[in-house]
């Protein structure tokens, strides 16, 4: 039951009785963890639309909604039995898919030495396991590509509409 005459907390007299700001704060947990947007989860839990942005800034500073969310999403991980390996092993199998080179042919199937692979989401995968390690620091540029030798050839590689396109040059 909720008492619409009380400001905050439970009732004093009786404890089954929740408060409208108490409902609204376990609304606002509950739409957080949708998508992690503050402002729209504080318009969905009832808050007014003007001032969302201010409402959503200190329902969050609330220790007790950081902890339900804190709660809430270790909750999730334990139900989904989702573990950091799992996540790490799965940004490896998307890298190495990515990088898998189909070689480029002319219209009657002849190579052209050109080799492409899935640039964008190769790197997309290095990024978030490199932000894992802890491998980037500020002034080191984490999109640069150096051509690289291997054995005999000399390998270059060229943007191309997302992808990457591996040109080899024999080396004499």
């Amino acid at each position: 039951m909720i008492n619409r005459n009380a400001k905050k907390g439970l009732n004093k007299n009786n404890p089954d009785i929740v408060t409208r700001d108490v409902v609204r704060q376990k609304l606002f947990v509950k739409e957080f963890l949708i998508d992690f947007n503050a402002r729209r989860a504080a318009i969905a839990a009832g808050y007014s639309q003007k001032t969302a942005d201010k409402n959503s800034k200190q329902i969050l500073g609330n220790i007790g909604i950081h902890n339900a969310i804190i709660k809430a999403l270790e909750e999730r991980v334990i139900k989904l039995e989702i573990k950091q390996e799992d996540v790490l092993n799965g940004l490896i199998t998307i890298y190495r898919r990515s990088m898998q080179e189909v070689e480029v042919t002319d219209t009657f199937g002849r190579s052209t030495g050109i080799w492409e692979f899935d640039a964008k989401n190769a790197l997309k995968a290095l990024e978030l396991l490199g932000k894992h390690l802890g491998m980037f620091s500020p002034g080191i540029k984490s999109n640069e590509l150096v051509p690289t030798t291997a054995s005999s050839e000399v390998v270059f590689y060229i943007p191309d509409n997302g992808r990457m396109t591996r040109v080899m040059d024999k080396m004499h």
